[in-house]
């Protein structure tokens, strides 16, 4: 079960690789040409190139969409089985059992939960690139200050310092950014439990010149992470911290990369082992407006 949900991850990535590579070269063909637009005679050649490379985007939609059920189907049902079929084992025979049975049994449940769990979050992770998307500006500040507050109604006992830029203002589709802001909120805030003084810093750096250079960051001092292996921070079920650390199953930065590529942009993180790490990310251009920053 363990190599099919590799081979099911790598497929996936492959078939996401192709579906950004066409919306890309649909984007800077679109771009590049529009100067010359009013200057041919024919644009009948235009017309055709964009209808085509709309034509493999959708195929290549259709494909993502035969995988999830591939998933959601053909791994699921076997997922269904043993999970039912152990459960009657342990509510007829149980008394029957002794301890080291019993052990082995709920090691059999829990890893069922675990896969599916793994399942989810993977069809949930092909679903993000193939969602239509809404473009419009969002308060990012308080879009952040939302999700801190969910973060600490879970573990009112926590004492996390949070500072958070204010009037930040992201363009996007509002269902996505929440999802990839959360991700990395609960990210950050995760990795800093074993944190003395646990502290998140949300902000951008704006270049007065061009707006869409704007950098946005979400900052821990946190657990971090060695540099060395930066390049399997985004990939599906790679973690660098062990699951005894650290809870997860590793999709959650997979599934920001994902969101921010969608929407045209690009992610980077850097860190430092029991140093803290940030993730900085740049988005297309949007408009001012904004929120009052705060600190918890």
């Amino acid at each position: 079960m363990g190599a099919d949900l590799a081979e099911v991850s790598v497929e996936l990535e492959v078939l996401q690789q192709r579906m950004g590579s066409i919306e890309r070269e649909l984007r800077e063909e679109r771009e590049e040409s529009a100067p010359q637009i009013e200057q041919m005679s024919d644009s009948k050649l235009l017309e055709e190139l964009i209808r085509e490379r709309t034509y493999a985007l959708v195929m290549a939609n259709k494909e993502l969409e035969a995988f999830n059920y591939t998933i959601t189907h053909d791994l699921s049902v076997p997922l269904h089985s043993i999970d039912g079929f152990s459960e009657a084992l342990e509510e007829d025979y149980g008394k029957q059992l002794d301890d080291v049975a019993k052990d082995y049994l709920w090691r059999i449940r829990k890893g069922v939960k675990s896969l599916r769990k793994l399942l989810d979050d993977l069809q949930y992770l092909s679903q993000v690139m193939c969602k239509e998307l809404c473009w419009e500006n969002h308060d990012l500040s308080a879009m952040t200050e939302k999700s801190i507050i969910a973060l600490q109604a879970l573990e009112p006992e926590r004492r996390v310092t949070v500072d958070i830029q204010p009037k930040m203002v992201l363009r996007g589709d509002v269902g996505l950014l929440n999802l990839m802001l959360e991700n990395l909120l609960d990210n950050a805030w995760k990795f800093t439990k074993k944190s003395k003084e646990s502290h998140i810093e949300v902000g951008c750096i704006n270049n007065e010149e061009k707006s869409e250079d704007t950098v946005y960051y979400v900052k821990d001092n946190g657990a971090g992470f060695d540099m060395h292996f930066s390049d399997r921070l985004f990939m599906p079920f790679h973690r660098l911290h062990r699951e005894t650390e650290f809870e997860g199953q590793g999709i959650g930065l997979a599934t920001v990369e994902r969101i921010i590529r969608r929407h045209g942009g690009r992610i980077w993180g850097e860190g430092e082992v029991n140093g803290g790490a940030t993730f900085y990310f740049v988005m297309p251009p949007q408009s001012e407006g904004g929120s009052r920053g705060f600190r918890y």
